[in-house]
């Protein structure tokens, strides 16, 4: 139970605190975050820094008036719209995505409440209780304002505006100002551990999540070789985890259940992040991490029945260099079934990722092969070697070719590299033949300086399929993409949400079991632009963008991988 007590009580506890929060204007940082939404939208708090002020309050559907103060906030983001300001609520109460969406649809509102399921971000914040509020400057994080949250939505807007216009704030939750009493109502924030291990509790989560790329000769900037150089990172790791930033490639879990997705759990967040924030120490002399073998780099699948050898690229030490893109003949006399391949980086210092495709002939040349290519998949960190499932294969006919295409990341030295690519054949032909199906939307126009230009495709399957994976593409200025099933009987299910795409990262996402799609069934592909500055990626937020091959121009392809039911 809660106790109940009045605004003015409690103030009279806080009183100290708050008068010096409103009178001297506080200057401290806080730090950057990311959280989902209860719609599964994506937020970073440095990237709103186009505008003059963040605000945020506690929320959670364990206290008495949480429908009061979604519909409060609501109507103050109503009043504040035109104005350079954002209204979030956060809750860290455990509460389900659904649970805050049937709350929202309770209070008849639609105000963005951010999902802090690991508790990090309130904890970032000094949050302790439901109904407190904090006012950020986005561009610097400094904290303009603590306090309680009013309860009207004309007194939220009024606070707001008197923190941008004015050096000192009244308290803005007092029974004098708005004669009403309020529920204290606690966040049930989870107990810290006595003692955090080293050696038994983040040496595993590392070696789970983060050595596949942060080892020796590996595609990570640094090696995570030792308690040394953990310990030595151990701010950017805290950051590049609240950001959402590492591991690459996330998805929203709320849809599907895939293999081999890069993910940390809740639980491996909170004891890693709250290891560093004790100091990241180690007790004894004991480091796994030091004594572990190097990084496995043989041919995980055999010797490949093809080796492909891709011609020496040459590297330069500073500046971007643009997307090779190659099509080699393999010299095939006779069509042949492709059940898996494997990609070996020469050099993974400047080696990002290689996408693998099967251009057929076409008349139309590169275009023609690039809109009719199937796709084979890919190396990124972490995200090979591919093999098909049991009896299933792609066809490789005799005339065609393999496309490739190779991303190079610089790092202050010439340097070469000579990677190769190791085919995987059938000896017959498999049951089932793997198809590849490209969603491609060709005709978009994005305006200079668009932040959310929305675009969408679709396809309708006339047979029954079992779909086996998603590959989203974009390029610099892609942000979102969501893959939905629009069923012949009237049912929509979202099977795949990317929230936060990173053109860097490649990634293909395996289903765990594949999907039967029956016949008439809608594939939509929908998805999200950014052509501002707010954009770390964005070559030039001064241009117009259409479809291109180049990475400058834009992309909007949904890759699917599936097989039609019953095919031989």
């Amino acid at each position: 139970m809660f106790k109940r007590v009045t605004a003015a009580v409690f103030l009279v506890a806080m009183l100290p605190a708050v008068t010096s929060w409103a009178k001297n204007a506080p200057v401290l940082p806080v730090a950057d975050f990311a959280l989902l939404d209860q719609q599964g939208v994506f937020h970073q708090l440095s990237y709103r820094r186009d505008l003059r002020a963040i605000v945020i309050a506690t929320q959670g559907g364990n206290c008495a008036d949480a429908n009061e103060q979604l519909r409060a906030f609501d109507g103050a983001r109503e009043i504040l719209s035109g104005e350079p300001t954002i209204l979030y609520l956060l809750n860290a109460n455990g509460d389900s995505r659904e649970a805050v969406e049937a709350m929202g649809e309770k209070a008849g509102t639609s105000v963005a409440v951010l999902l802090d399921e690991t508790q990090l971000v309130a904890e970032s914040l000094s949050f302790r209780n439901n109904g407190e509020l904090l006012i950020i400057d986005p561009g610097s994080l400094k904290v303009l304002f603590r306090g309680l949250t009013p309860q009207r939505s004309e007194d939220i807007a009024t606070l707001v505006r008197k923190v941008l216009s004015s050096s000192q704030v009244e308290n803005p939750d007092s029974e004098e100002t708005h004669g009403s009493t309020r529920d204290i109502c606690p966040i049930a924030f989870e107990a810290h551990p006595d003692l955090i291990s080293y050696q038994k509790d983040i040496v595993p989560i590392v070696e789970e999540r983060c050595i596949g790329c942060h080892h020796e000769n590996g595609i990570a900037p640094w090696a995570m070789s030792s308690h040394a150089m953990l310990q030595g990172w151990a701010p950017m790791m805290r950051e590049v985890v609240m950001t959402k930033r590492m591991p690459p490639g996330q998805i929203d879990p709320q849809y599907g259940k895939f293999e081999g997705v890069n993910e940390i759990t809740n639980t491996e967040q909170r004891l890693l992040v709250e290891w560093i924030n004790r100091g990241a120490n180690m007790t004894g002399s004991d480091d796994p991490l030091a004594e572990r073998p190097p990084v496995e780099t043989s041919w995980k699948l055999g010797e490949p029945d093809i080796l492909v050898k891709i011609p020496r690229q040459k590297i330069p030490a500073t500046g971007v260099v643009d997307y090779v893109n190659l099509s080699l003949d393999l010299g095939l006399t006779e069509d042949v079934y492709v059940r898996g391949f494997e990609i070996h980086p020469q050099n993974r210092k400047v080696l990002h990722h290689v996408t693998v495709n099967i251009e057929p002939d076409s008349i139309f040349g590169a275009f023609g092969r690039f809109l009719s290519q199937q796709r084979l998949g890919g190396y990124a960190p972490g995200r090979q070697p591919t093999h098909y499932p049991a009896d299933t294969g792609k066809l490789f006919e005799a005339d065609s070719k393999l496309g490739l295409q190779l991303h190079y990341t610089t790092y202050g030295k010439q340097a070469s590299d000579e990677t190769e690519v190791g085919l995987y054949l059938w000896d017959k032909k498999p049951k089932y033949e793997m198809h590849a199906e490209g969603e491609v939307k060709l005709l978009f126009k994005i305006p200079p300086g668009e932040k959310e230009h929305q675009v969408r495709t679709e396809m309708t399957f006339d047979k029954d399929v079992y779909l086996y994976s998603f590959t989203p593409h974009m390029h610099f200025r892609g942000k979102a993409m969501r893959y939905t099933a629009h069923y012949p009987d009237g049912r929509s299910e979202i099977l795949l949400s990317v929230p936060n795409y990173d053109f860097n990262w490649q990634m293909n996402y395996n289903l765990a079991e594949p999907k039967l799609l029956p016949s008439g069934t809608v594939m939509e592909v929908s998805g999200s632009f950014d052509n501002s500055e707010l954009n770390p990626h964005n070559p030039d937020a001064t241009r117009q963008v259409w479809f291109g091959l180049q990475s400058w121009d834009e992309m909007f392809i949904g890759f699917l991988d599936y097989r039609e039911v019953g095919s031989q």
